[in-house]
């Protein structure tokens, strides 16, 4: 592991115990007088748990800021891994086997460590401990919710979110009444049952009418679709039109050119002191050329005006 590595580690540990430091000061109940005089904490009488200092001790610690709280935990960290533990610490002997203690009772002998001077070493790390230890590690609650969901859904795929959820919220409320026949049966809930038929006909009605309103928007855009379609493709149709129109008027341009160009070599044939046949029939030919044109492309100008009108 590199340096930064170990660094970024280090940091995540600082922010999680800042976070931790931080809310357990905006929860406790400092103020409380009772709380202040405790000396005791006795979960269960199997197991007691002795907390040797009374809790005005966390009252003290609340006035460091959770920075510095921070830092101490970090450094009790540090000196924790390094401390030797008793094996007395964490083992037990009950008829002649040995078994391991509760992690609470452990933190607490960790507690109890004293240095050289008589100050207890781990005061702020072992309160962290068990902070931690309060964190439930079980996914009990969860897999029985998948359990459940598994068994609403077989063979039922087809069922809504919002009904999952329904039915789930009646088998938790019939769960808490621990039978059916406990349920609490009132006046309101018999009511909502005599009405469920008819709301849930009115919701059928409703889904009707929002699928209808959907089905005709839906077919309402279809159409405007289309007629915006049709308005481009003409629109289109028309831009090409427009390009064959000055095309053709650019070429009738050139056969009209090519007829003045055909006219005026038959006046220079016909009227030359020296009169020769083939200049002649040269401009013949460049005249019944030029009008051909004119003729084919003032028909296809039509045509096209025509197209461009409808």
């Amino acid at each position: 592991m590199s340096e930064t590595d170990e660094k970024a580690i280090r940091n995540e540990f600082r922010k999680c115990y800042v976070e931790f430091v931080s809310y357990l000061f905006k929860k406790f109940p400092n103020d409380n007088i009772l709380l202040q005089d405790v000396e005791y904490l006795i979960p269960a009488e199997e197991y007691s748990c002795l907390i040797k200092e009374p809790m005005q001790s966390f009252e003290l610690q609340s006035q460091i800021s959770p920075e510095a709280l921070a830092d101490k935990i970090k450094a009790q960290w540090r000196n924790y891994q390094l401390e030797n533990i008793d094996k007395s610490f964490y083992t037990e002997t009950k008829n002649g086997l040995e078994k391991f203690k509760r992690l609470d009772e452990y933190w607490d002998k960790v507690r109890s460590i004293k240095d050289i001077v008589g100050q207890y070493k781990y005061t702020q790390l072992a309160l962290m401990a068990r902070i931690v230890l309060t964190i439930s590690h079980g996914n009990a609650n969860a897999e029985r919710g998948f359990s459940l969901n598994k068994y609403i859904l077989n063979d039922k795929n087809s069922l809504d979110k919002s009904t999952i959820i329904a039915l789930r919220m009646i088998k938790d409320n019939l769960k808490d009444s621990q039978a059916v026949k406990n349920f609490p049966m009132s006046v309101t809930l018999l009511q909502m049952v005599g009405n469920a038929k008819r709301k849930y006909t009115e919701y059928l009605e409703t889904q009707k009418l929002l699928e209808q309103n959907k089905v005709q928007k839906q077919n309402e855009q279809k159409i405007q679709e289309t007629e915006e379609r049709n308005k481009r493709r003409i629109h289109d149709d028309i831009d090409v039109l427009n390009d064959d129109i000055i095309r053709k008027e650019s070429q009738l341009s050139i056969a009209k050119q090519m007829l003045n160009d055909g006219n005026t070599n038959l006046k220079k044939a016909m009227g030359a002191i020296l009169f020769k046949k083939e200049p002649v029939i040269r401009a013949q030919q460049m005249i019944a050329m030029g009008l051909q044109k004119v003729n084919d492309i003032t028909k296809e100008l039509s045509t096209i005006e025509t197209k461009k009108r409808d």
